[in-house]
């Protein structure tokens, strides 16, 4: 890569949006390139700068109606720009959209239930890592009935749930494997997708704050998308009883839109 291409996808490796082969393109420029390098650092201050001033000051947050209007938009978006290719979003436009949505979802997770939460994510993105991408596991996975049979019967509801082929607005995903595996101490039912040319994983685990779900949306939990973690784009969503995690080097609009279409079928099969 060259520098005018750097600066090109500066705020997008900034926010992870990137795929993981151009992150190591860019890795690859800035281990040689002060310039570029002192460039990204500069923005990654400025962003981190931004969020924490928001962060000191919740009256700040964007409004939740605010939130659910630009859902929408974008959602919106990526349907007509999924029907008409030719079509870009403005670069100034996207760049918003990804910082009011960081800095919203890393207030909500400044609330009272964030370090059960921020466990149970990091745990999933680990688990990703070293059981969908490269097995590094010390402990081999089951099958799904193996782990409804010894630990909880729920394990049986991700045999069939997701279906196979899953259609988003961003584009369609398919199952490419089901098993169950411990990360961290933490058994998850674990659903490997191909999404966007990527591996992209869907772990669900008994939640720690039980008997609190997380937002709730006629009847279901709207699925939250959180800032990347080690690159990796991050969403869940909670029932009473179980958090859903899903997390892959995909874009944040790319795996909201796939949580958002298996939020509802989860609720349902999971009962609450």
């Amino acid at each position: 890569m060259e520098c005018p291409d750097i600066r090109q996808l500066a705020d997008a490796f900034v926010a992870g949006e990137l795929r993981t082969e151009t992150i190591h393109a860019v890795y690859h420029h800035l281990e040689r390139c002060l310039a570029c390098r002192a460039d990204i650092n500069s923005r990654s201050a400025l962003r981190t700068r931004l969020q924490d001033a928001l962060l000191d000051a919740p009256s700040l947050g964007p409004k939740p109606e605010f939130m659910s209007g630009l859902r929408t938009r974008l959602q919106a978006e990526a349907q007509r720009v999924q029907a008409h290719r030719a079509v870009r979003i403005p670069g100034w436009l996207a760049l918003a959209a990804v910082l009011v949505l960081t800095v919203a979802v890393s207030v909500v997770f400044r609330q009272e239930w964030f370090p059960a939460a921020r466990t149970v994510v990091q745990a999933a993105v680990g688990d990703h890592e070293n059981c969908a991408l490269q097995f590094r596991l010390k402990e081999k996975p089951i099958t799904l009935e193996e782990a409804a049979r010894r630990e909880d019967a729920v394990y049986r509801v991700f045999q069939a749930v997701p279906q196979r082929e899953i259609a988003t607005v961003s584009g369609s995903a398919r199952v490419l494997e089901r098993h169950s595996c411990v990360y961290a101490g933490r058994r998850f039912a674990h659903i490997v997708l191909e999404y966007q040319g990527q591996k992209v994983s869907l772990l669900a685990t008994a939640s720690a704050g039980a008997g609190r779900a997380g937002w709730p949306v006629g009847g279901s939990s709207r699925p939250m998308a959180t800032a990347p973690i080690d690159g990796m784009s991050v969403v869940l969503f909670e029932t009473t009883r179980y958090t859903i995690v899903l997390t892959g080097s995909v874009s944040a609009t790319d795996i909201t839109s796939l949580a958002e279409a298996v939020a509802q079928p989860l609720h349902d099969a999971l009962g609450t």
